[in-house]
């Protein structure tokens, strides 16, 4: 089967054409939202909370503000982009976005998609993504006649409305036989995120917790220095007040962890943990976080204590 029939340039090759363009588009909006929802989600379960003024790029060319919440390593966050589409195309040939917009990937000769082709495109996603909103992708496609970004034509795949390859669709049967284990396993791993959450997550809070001490210490710093002032003389081991604007507790002194012992659990809903960090001289203190439920921000530090 020629690519000329798969997309219809025997036809009307401008409204064709525009038409798949705006289909496309519109998946990747689609599909965009999705895989952010899940980085989001996933990095306030893995991630650790670092403050920054500046951003990140999400893994798909879109660029990200971080500041105030929990953030995984940028690497993590590619493999998760890289995942959500090579899963579901090598499966299904499509994906979420795509099929709300009835379009489906296939090889030039319009034959169903392999797994090596499926890889193939989706990796060279993120040099279609340089340097931010998919602007090499977006180049390359408009010398293509049927929108190909770099990714499908390395890959020798393209993409187009599912009506026009019926005999490169999985069966009702098949597309069953892939869904429902892929199912289960998307539901286990949501049942292991959420009991991670649970139950492993503290130690990062707390680490996230350092983070965000240092950075309000520094920003302290930074105003009083610009005053010509000198900074509010603070304890060998600092201490503990309450930020008035971001209400995180803060040692007023930037320290760096050493250790953290074990958690004592003195209910299901509280969790101390006993830490060691240094300055100019080794501190001791005890960290209380507090459950707030999954949908309420998790552990969240309730209270501390530190000592010499």
């Amino acid at each position: 089967m020629s690519i000329n029939k798969a997309v219809g340039l025997q036809q009307d090759i401008s409204t064709v054409t525009m038409n798949v363009r705006m289909r496309r588009i519109g998946a990747a909006v689609i599909d965009l939202l999705i895989v952010s929802c899940i980085q989001i989600w996933l990095s306030s379960v893995f991630g650790v909370m670092n403050p920054t003024n500046g951003y990140q790029t999400d893994g798909d060319g879109v660029p990200s503000f971080f500041s105030g919440i929990a953030a995984m390593h940028p690497a993590w966050l590619y493999v998760i982009v890289l995942g959500y589409f090579l899963i579901q195309e090598s499966l299904f040939s499509t994906t979420v976005g795509k099929f709300f917009f009835g379009l489906y990937v296939v090889t030039m000769r319009g034959r169903r998609l392999t797994w090596q082709a499926a890889l193939m495109r989706n990796i060279l996603r993120f040099v279609d993504a340089f340097p931010i909103f998919y602007m090499v992708g977006s180049i390359s496609s408009i010398f293509s006649p049927t929108f190909q970004r770099l990714g499908d034509r390395v890959a020798h795949t393209t993409v187009v409305p599912m009506v026009l390859v019926p005999h490169a669709i999985h069966s009702r049967a098949a597309f069953m036989r892939r869904y429902i284990p892929l199912t289960m396993i998307v539901l286990l791993g949501v049942a292991f995120c959420l009991y991670f959450t649970y139950y492993y997550r503290p130690p990062l809070v707390v680490n996230g917790w350092v983070n965000t001490n240092n950075l309000l210490v520094d920003e302290a710093n930074s105003v009083a220095s610009a005053a010509n002032q000198r900074p509010a003389a603070v304890a060998p081991c600092g201490s503990v007040q309450r930020d008035a604007d971001s209400g995180s507790y803060i040692v007023g002194r930037h320290i760096q962890l050493t250790s953290l012992g074990a958690g004592l659990w003195s209910d299901t809903t509280t969790v101390v943990y006993p830490v060691q960090y240094a300055d100019k001289v080794s501190c001791s203190a005890k960290i209380t976080l507090h459950w707030h439920g999954f949908l309420d921000g998790g552990w969240q530090v309730a209270s501390i204590h530190s000592g010499a």
